[in-house]
């Protein structure tokens, strides 16, 4: 009797969290939707915040402190802050970044998402208290790369799980397809 209430209990348990995972992809993909509506739309009012409110919605479906969306400059030299949401914000908002760091090359050439354990491996040189999980996700489609997006959660949060990732690598396309458009 006790081994059948144990494996009940197991089943309960991986049925909850595949109904988070559930919940969690159908929340991404309802931002996927969202941003692409905003960026296609007939009103682009979008522009005047620049794509704050993209860095924002990725914010929110990451559970990220940080969210920058880093278009390459135009001078081919480092990237710009495009897009900013959270806490630290006002500090990134238009600025230069050169991201040069070898953890990012493949992300920054429009490869697969980079899970970073503490983002200062990035971040150290620009500010040495951005810290925590770092999630870079390139704004790529095929052929086309308009940048990166990169989430940084708080020092003490959990890593970013293979739902945030790979859902994230989706929002991304989603971001670069409405660019190219």
């Amino acid at each position: 009797v006790l081994g059948r209430e144990i494996a009940a209990a197991g089943v309960a348990i991986e049925n909850a969290r595949l109904y988070d995972d559930a919940r969690r992809r159908a929340r991404w993909l309802e931002a996927c939707m969202d941003v692409s509506g905003l960026m296609l739309s007939s009103d682009r009012d979008y522009t005047a915040d620049g794509l704050d409110p993209i860095a924002s919605r990725a914010l929110q479906e990451s559970g990220s402190q940080l969210a920058l969306l880093m278009a390459p400059a135009a001078d081919g030299r480092g990237h710009i802050v495009a897009g900013v949401a959270g806490k630290r914000s006002p500090q990134f908002s238009g600025r230069s970044l050169k991201l040069d760091s070898p953890l990012l090359e493949g992300v920054l050439d429009g490869g697969e998402p980079v899970v970073l354990e503490d983002a200062s491996a990035v971040f150290g040189e620009v500010d040495a208290g951005i810290t925590g999980p770092l999630l870079a996700v390139a704004l790529s489609t095929q052929g086309a790369h308009h940048g990166l997006l990169l989430l940084i959660r708080d020092p003490n949060a959990l890593r970013y799980a293979r739902t945030d990732i790979e859902m994230g690598a989706v929002f991304g396309s989603h971001v670069a397809l409405a660019l190219e458009l």
